[in-house]
């Protein structure tokens, strides 16, 4: 992952505090940029986020209060969200670097950013609906990858080993065959999945051909 120098962002009114007004083209103060800065060049650096006191020497403020005001905006805005494996870490979320840094996510390594859409794709799958970026293994989802998307299961789905909340990344309906493994929307607009062909319990319209499945245990 390579961080590069964001654009030059003007000061805020004389007798103001730096990053004390929106100046950037990505709406960030001057504060926030320097700790979202901080947080990307700490992973790129130690492959781990930084706790508040690195990201307050990193940036000037002496006070981890401070620090926990400038995190908690951030996390409000949608740029940072909470490390759900290292209490009180945060991360840069993919989502907001694809719209305002994409280049430190096209890092050339083999990881596939995926789209998660709160729906299935109804075209080449993008950000703009997305509710965040899932980083699969290129080896694992294939060479489909550019068309990718992810939808959350709402239902179990027996006959395909499929549970409720089960993340299914798919691609283009049109390559499904006879015992592929697809996305399915039911009349009522419910999200599950089956097998080719499609028995009884999973009657709906194909979304998607499933080619990666995602639990949380």
């Amino acid at each position: 992952m390579t961080v590069t120098t964001p654009m030059p962002r003007t000061a805020g009114r004389p007798g103001r505090p730096p990053g004390d007004r929106n100046t950037g083209p990505d709406g960030l103060t001057i504060r926030q940029a320097d700790v979202v800065d901080s947080i990307l060049s700490h992973v790129e650096r130690y492959g781990f986020p930084p706790s508040m006191r690195q990201i307050g020497a990193a940036v000037g403020l002496s006070s981890t209060s401070s620090v926990a005001h400038q995190l908690l905006s951030l996390e409000r805005l949608g740029v940072l969200g909470r490390d759900p494996h290292r209490p009180r870490a945060y991360r840069v979320r993919p989502l907001w670097l694809a719209r305002h840094r994409p280049e430190v996510l096209d890092d050339g390594t083999d990881t596939v950013w995926v789209p998660l859409l709160p729906r299935p794709a109804t075209g080449a799958a993008d950000t703009g609906g997305a509710q965040d970026l899932l980083p699969l293994p290129r080896a694992l989802v294939g060479a489909s990858s550019p068309g990718l998307f992810a939808v959350r299961a709402a239902v179990d789905a027996p006959e395909a080993a499929i549970r409720a909340g089960d993340i299914l990344v798919a691609c283009d309906p049109d390559t499904t065959g006879t015992g592929d493994l697809v996305l399915v929307e039911t009349a009522d607009g419910t999200l599950t999945a089956g097998r080719l062909p499609l028995t009884s319990t999973a009657r709906g319209t194909v979304r998607g051909r499933v080619v990666f499945v995602v639990r949380t245990l």
